[in-house]
Parts: structure tokens; C-alpha cells; sequence
């Protein structure tokens, strides 16, 4: 009887212990993305390239995701998303950044970078260099692994001087 006893007593300790390690490594699945994020270069970069690439492809959904909604052209509020989207998965615009390099202060980042273009205005491509463009970008929350929170980097504003879009609603969206 004393045998069982003993028996039993190490059986439950070995199930309390095998709970308190797997809690501890369920603990610090969670906790690795929040300790170990990338620095806030490395997801603006990430957030340029990925969606410059989308738009070369016309994967217009990966490039709205780094766009915010609050997204503006030379002050001005790009309102119909989803003509935006239209016109990148149509046209398949490709943007060659010089620079990518971010000034970063807070929440806020802005590159100031030449730019070359080849966009398509009606049923002609136009190629277009400009010297500069400023781009900011505005640290938001997203989420990684479909439910933890995770700070994305999108582009709030674009200023140049060279480039006016008014026309292009009608020409190609």
C-alpha cells in the first residue's frame, strides 16, 4: 500500500511539473515576437519592398495593406481605395526607389528619395523620373500570426511636385 502511495505522489508531481513546463513554453511561444521585433527600419524597408513588388505584379491587396487609410497625395485625401487597387491590378505600375533610408522620429518616418516610374496613363506607358519624392510613413498596429498585435509601418503621405494624378481617374481607374 505504501508503494502506491508513493507511486501516486510522484505521478502527481510529474503532471504538475510537465503543466508548469508547458505553460512556461506555451508562455514563450507567445512572448517571442514581442521580444525579439524587428527594428522599425527593417519593416519600413520590408513595407516598401514587399509592396513595391505587389504592384509590379498587380497584387493590388498587398499593396492597400501598407497604405493607410488615411493616405494622402500632395495634401490631398485619396478617398476611392478601391479605384487605387483597380488601377494597380490593371496597370501594374513599377516604382524604382533610390533611397530607403528613413528618418524616424515616434510613430512617424519620412524618405525623401528620387524616384523613377512606368505608369500607365490610358492604353499608353509613361515613363517618369522625379527627383523628389517624399514619402512619410506612419507606424500602426497590424497582426502577425493571424491574432497577435504587431507594429507595421504604412504610407500616410506622398509629396512631389512633378507628378499630378487628378487626370488619371478618368484616363485609367
Amino acid at each position: 500500500m505504501a508503494n502506491f502511495r508513493r507511486a501516486s505522489v510522484v505521478a502527481t508531481d510529474m503532471k504538475r511539473t510537465l503543466t508548469i513546463v508547458g505553460c512556461a513554453a506555451f508562455l514563450l511561444i507567445l512572448a517571442t515576437p514581442f521580444l525579439f521585433q524587428p527594428k522599425d527600419q527593417d519593416l519600413i524597408n520590408q513595407a516598401l519592398k514587399e509592396s513595391v513588388d505587389a504592384s509590379r505584379e498587380g497584387r493590388s491587396g498587398s499593396v492597400m495593406e501598407y497604405l493607410s487609410r488615411s493616405l494622402t497625395y500632395n495634401d490631398v485625401p485619396v478617398e476611392y481605395r478601391a479605384q487605387v487597387a483597380r488601377y494597380i491590378r490593371n496597370s501594374k505600375p513599377e516604382i524604382y526607389l533610390e533611397n530607403t533610408a528613413a528618418i524616424i522620429s515616434g510613430d512617424s518616418a519620412q524618405i525623401v528619395t528620387p524616384a523613377d516610374l512606368r505608369i500607365a496613363v490610358g492604353p499608353m506607358p509613361v515613363n517618369l523620373h522625379i527627383d523628389r519624392v517624399v514619402i512619410t510613413l506612419g507606424r500602426e498596429t497590424g497582426t502577425r500570426f493571424v491574432f497577435l498585435p504587431a507594429p507595421i509601418w504604412r504610407i500616410k503621405e506622398v509629396h512631389t511636385d512633378k507628378l499630378d494624378l487628378s487626370g488619371l481617374s478618368e484616363l485609367s481607374f
